[in-house]
């Protein structure tokens, strides 16, 4: 839904360490009202790391903006703010080739230790690869919007490894 703050759908069934989630997410192109994406390795609702998808930006005028389209965080932590202060350009980028911002998109993580690699619309080449700030092993996973924004979901995959 719309509501104020971070919302997530926690699928406590699943818990994942290593492995990849996979899910098509659809936002809107609506400025700073669009924020879809996945969270993994929750140790409670308030915990957790995620990536998200910004579709406003996916074919922004500004390259800044464009710069901006997929963001990893960790809640509470280290959010998008103080990640694009300290960190600028570390934790979020552009994404090759992007697709329209109200378009159904793909989203892969894989998970391999401290590494996170994120793939867009099944891309051979990873729109985002960082190292996790996060030390937890294994959490829960959850279906992802920002601060004022809804989405849709579709096709959740998970495979641990």
């Amino acid at each position: 839904d719309e509501k104020a703050g971070q919302g997530v759908a926690w699928l406590p069934s699943f818990k994942i360490g290593n492995g990849v989630i996979e899910v098509d997410v659809k936002g809107r192109n609506v400025l700073g009202r669009s924020f879809v994406g996945l969270a993994f390795c929750g140790v409670n609702a308030e915990n957790y790391e995620a990536v998200y998808l910004r579709p406003f930006n996916f074919r922004a005028e500004s390259e800044t903006s464009r710069s901006h389209a997929v963001q990893y965080v960790v809640v509470p932590s280290h959010e998008w703010r103080r990640l694009r202060t300290e960190h600028s350009g570390q934790y979020e980028a552009a994404i090759p080739s992007p697709p329209a911002p109200d378009a159904w998109v793909h989203l892969s993580l894989e998970l391999n230790g401290p590494t996170l690699r994120v793939f867009i619309d099944r891309a051979p080449e990873p729109a985002l690869v960082i190292d996790r700030i996060s030390a937890v092993e294994k959490g829960w996973i959850g279906l992802w919007v920002g601060h004022g924004s809804d989405g849709a979901f579709a096709n959740l995959r998970v495979r641990s490894e």
